[in-house]
């Protein structure tokens, strides 16, 4: 039986369900399983299982339902058909969004609908399967008809915590006589575990280990900093600066009630900066979780003064920075990263900067050498260019890369480092700035857990990431699941945001193993690019993978 005949038997089997009523009461039930899903574990971000099943039905042909949600709340993530066996052949596992009709070798027909095309949107949508007859019962035929897996959004709105998922409004059971079976149905109620309390963050700026002349004034800003949840938003209310002048753990200067104050450098030396944010409304302690949740939050920040130059002087940085002089006043080059450069990616440009100056003043005209040398201290290239009017001499290049060149770095990064020298009224002065050079967001390493899985389950894999920047980086991870023949039986992927000072990032991910999967050895493909490829995102690294093993159920 060719698919278009398959195709019209599917459609006509559905007609007779419209037009021939229910002949007689019935003990069948549909229902989604398990009823209730509540905390804790099902919390805000969560996500969860459901599986529409049907009871004590007799001769049934052919189903169509209707799964709604509120999509304020939920998202579906993945649904297949839940291997509905049929006399003579092992079932089906069919994913609900591709649409697709096809008839197999038990002369079985399986039609996804997505009834407005809004499906993941609007959170509806339509389930039909059925076969050649004759029907089957259940029992003893099992009793799953869909599986389907939600994800409980961040955005969940309160106080509403409590949420359905619903059949309807189609949820037609037919037998073989085209004579739809009288049944009831169970709808499943999620309670949506509200997030624990959570005390306020103290972000601000200046950075960690930020360079300073004595005489700057210096922005102190709050203003990032995040208020507390309880389980409603506890504004900051209170914000206290800290002065700690020479890092010594006395308190010489407090200021009180801003998010954004001033600082003035009085004197060479490292200056410790604590903000300390309160946001009253958040308990002590929650019963939910019984944990004490304090209402503020500090974070201290230390940075260097050092003495501005008189005389000649030069400056060399990038267009990531690095302005300042690159070694204390011991000649000492600065550690990371007061005073370097942000980091940069292979085959990047890069736009070096010397600025030239007498008493503070810049100086025109004037030739300044540049020299770049990579990770072993080798030079890879020498320059020379002029100081424009505003004493600003600028050369360019772009990152080696070797065809010969692994695409991995050992340790992650290299470091490199650039050097600026000129002479002013015959005075040589110089200045150095050192880099990062590595794939800017890197896979260290690729989780899977189970390292054995069967059919029909889940896996989680972990992904290792590492930022080697001075800013937080968003990106599109991706992992893909292929089976023993090299079939991709399932993804999933999120945009996250890496900070710069973790030295670990790791999203979760998870994989359903599909019924049709080829057993043996599957390979996990591990992907981190800018945005998804389909919206312009390249990638950021080179794909990292691992290895599962696909195995028959005990």
């Amino acid at each position: 039986m060719n698919r278009k005949t398959l195709l019209s038997l599917a459609m006509l089997a559905t007609i007779f369900v419209v037009l021939v009523p229910p002949i007689q009461a019935s003990p069948t039930v549909l229902y989604l399983d398990p009823a209730l899903i509540s905390e804790p574990e099902y919390g805000i971000c969560n996500s969860f299982n459901v599986t529409l099943r049907v009871d004590a039905v007799v001769n049934l042909l052919l189903w169509a339902v209707d799964i709604t949600w509120d999509p304020a709340v939920l998202e579906l993530k993945t649904g297949d058909l839940a291997g509905f066996e049929f006399p003579g052949g092992s079932g089906i596992y069919y994913n609900i969004w591709e649409g697709a009709i096809f008839p197999t070798s038990t002369g079985f027909v399986a039609v996804s609908i997505d009834n407005d095309g809004l499906g993941l949107v609007d959170g509806v949508y339509g389930l039909t399967c059925g076969k050649i007859p004759p029907g089957v019962n259940v029992p003893p035929r099992p009793n799953d008809l869909a599986k389907l897996e939600f994800h409980i959004k961040g955005a969940c709105p309160p106080p509403l915590y409590d949420s359905y998922i619903n059949i309807g409004p189609t949820d037609v059971l037919a037998d073989a006589s085209a004579h739809q079976i009288p049944h009831t149905t169970e709808t499943t109620r999620i309670h949506v575990s509200p997030p624990p309390p959570t005390s306020p963050d103290a972000i601000f700026t200046p950075l960690n280990c930020h360079l300073f002349y004595v005489g700057d004034v210096i922005p102190l800003v709050g203003t990032a900093s995040t208020q507390g949840f309880d389980p409603e938003a506890c504004p900051i209310t209170i914000y206290m600066w800290e002065i700690d002048e020479g890092n010594d753990g006395s308190i010489e200067i407090t200021l009180f009630g801003m998010d954004t104050n001033t600082y003035t450098c009085h004197a060479p030396g490292d200056v410790g900066i604590t903000l300390t944010v309160t946001a009253p409304g958040i308990p002590p302690t929650d019963p939910r979780y019984g944990d004490t949740i304090p209402d503020h939050d500090s974070e201290k920040h230390v940075i260097h003064q050092v003495t501005k130059p008189t005389g000649p002087a030069i400056d060399v940085y990038t267009e990531s920075g690095g302005t300042g002089p690159g070694r204390d006043e011991g000649g000492v080059a600065w550690p990371y990263p007061t005073d370097w450069s942000d980091a940069f990616a292979p085959q990047e440009e890069i736009t070096v900067y010397a600025k030239v100056t007498w008493n503070d003043e810049p100086v025109q005209n004037k030739p300044v050498a540049f020299e770049v040398k990579d990770e072993n201290m080798e030079p890879v290239l020498y320059r020379t260019a002029f100081t424009d009017e505003n004493g600003i001499a600028t050369i360019d290049y772009r990152m080696v890369w070797e065809c010969s060149r692994s695409p991995e770095f050992v340790g992650n990064y290299e470091v490199w480092t650039i050097y600026a020298t000129v002479s002013v009224s015959e005075q040589i002065v110089s200045d150095i700035v050192k880099y990062r050079y590595g794939w800017l967001v890197q896979i260290e390493q690729v989780d899977v857990d189970p390292t054995t899985a069967i059919k029909c389950t889940w896996v989680t894999i972990t992904v290792n990431l590492k930022n080697i920047g001075m800013l937080d980086q968003t990106v599109f991870v991706t992992v893909v699941l292929y089976d023993d023949c090299g079939v991709p039986i399932g993804l999933d992927s999120t945009t996250v945001t890496v900070p710069h000072d973790n030295p670990f990032w790791d999203p979760e991910f998870s994989i359903h193993i599909v019924k049709w999967t080829y057993l043996g050895q599957g390979t996990i493909y591990a992907n981190v690019y800018t945005q998804a490829p389909q919206l312009g995102g390249v990638p950021m690294c080179p794909e990292k993978s691992t290895t599962i093993i696909l195995a028959k159920a005990p």
